[in-house]
């Protein structure tokens, strides 16, 4: 479990090598608008701009309530993520137990622009360890558990792919001197 600088992975700064690069500060998670920003500008500078798909790349910093869209469908179920980002699932009506922002499924109000399909497309997804701080030990002191345990329950049910970082604000500024613009979603 990551405890200092050393123990988190920030290989994917390196990967920040496309000609056009975005961070969205993400605080907002409304319908999808994180997603839909970040398809949106893949889409723009691939197609109306006319750069090359790998000229494109996008950062998603998540924090706030954006950071539910991380984990995977077991962790929804069990930490009501659908009722603490207030989504409701179109099969049910009600609350989403799985990640409705993840799912590629036709009919799915996010299909097009699910996590998989935006990281396919070159996107990076960061989630902030502060956060992961703060959401542990709420969720532990709701469901009277360890913190530490529901922490690395959290870790292991990051969605493929999500890279778990110091600080968003930390990992964001990084992006910038590796050449990322910003661009904040409230």
């Amino acid at each position: 479990m990551p405890t200092g600088p050393e123990d988190f992975d920030h290989r994917w700064l390196d990967t920040l090598t496309a000609r056009y690069r975005l961070v969205y500060d993400t605080q907002a998670l409304g319908e999808g608008i994180p997603l839909a920003r970040a398809s949106n500008y893949i889409t723009a500078c691939r197609d109306e701009y006319g750069a090359a798909p790998r000229d494109v790349q996008v950062v998603l910093a998540l924090h706030a309530s954006p950071m539910v869209i991380a984990f995977n469908d077991a962790a929804w179920a069990k930490y009501a993520f659908g009722e603490r980002a207030r989504a409701t699932d179109p099969r049910t009506s009600k609350p989403a137990v799985r990640n409705i922002f993840a799912s590629e499924e036709p009919g799915d109000p996010y299909a097009a622009v699910a996590v998989p399909a935006l990281q396919r497309q070159g996107a990076i997804f960061l989630f902030c360890n502060n956060v992961m701080r703060n959401l542990a030990s709420s969720l532990a002191r709701r469901r009277k558990e360890a913190a530490d345990a529901v922490r690395a329950d959290l870790i292991a049910a990051f969605l493929p792919g999500v890279v778990l970082v110091p600080a968003v604000v930390a990992a964001t500024a990084m992006a910038q001197e590796r050449g990322c613009g910003y661009t904040l979603i409230n």
